[in-house]
């Protein structure tokens, strides 16, 4: 709901100069989903598709939405401490998260993927859906066997 409030208080702001950026961060679970927690991924791809309305709604007033999709990235959430140092592949730091978004925003892009890998499986998952989720119901059995399914960065090491 924050996304739906920050929109609601911002976007007449926005409106009434003709200008803005409105930039909502999400997660790759709003275009892909995220194994074993349906919520989290119910409510990140309602953050998608708020900002895709919001940049079709409000574009021609001048206001420009973005939508910023990372995989894993190095937060308490995933267990990991301001300033660590070692991350397994594909799990990158806030700051990279950070450079991503201030590169799309310049460059008006709606779709912000700080993790390269996701545009590939957001392609691989919209050209063959049944296919795509075979494929994570197979990666999910992996995960299952190998994790005790507390640890919520286990699943990039199968990735």
């Amino acid at each position: 709901m924050a996304h739906l409030r920050a929109a609601r208080l911002l976007l007449p702001q926005m409106v009434a100069r003709k200008s803005g950026v409105l930039v909502n961060v999400a997660s790759a679970a709003g275009l892909l989903s995220q194994i074993g927690d349906a919520a989290y991924s119910a409510t990140k791809h309602a953050a998608v598709s708020l900002a895709q309305s919001l940049a079709i709604d409000h574009a021609h007033q001048g206001v420009q939405v973005s939508v910023v999709c990372p995989l894993y990235v190095a937060t308490p959430l995933l267990g990991y401490e301001e300033h660590e140092g070692e991350r397994p592949a594909g799990v990158i730091a806030p700051e990279t998260v950070a450079q991503a978004t201030l590169h799309g925003v310049e460059h008006g892009q709606f779709l912000i993927l700080p993790h390269p890998e996701a545009q590939t499986f957001f392609l691989q998952r919209a050209s063959d859906t049944d296919r795509w989720i075979s494929g994570m119901q197979r990666l999910r059995a992996r995960v299952m066997d190998q994790a005790d399914g507390t640890d919520p960065a286990a699943i990039h090491r199968f990735i």
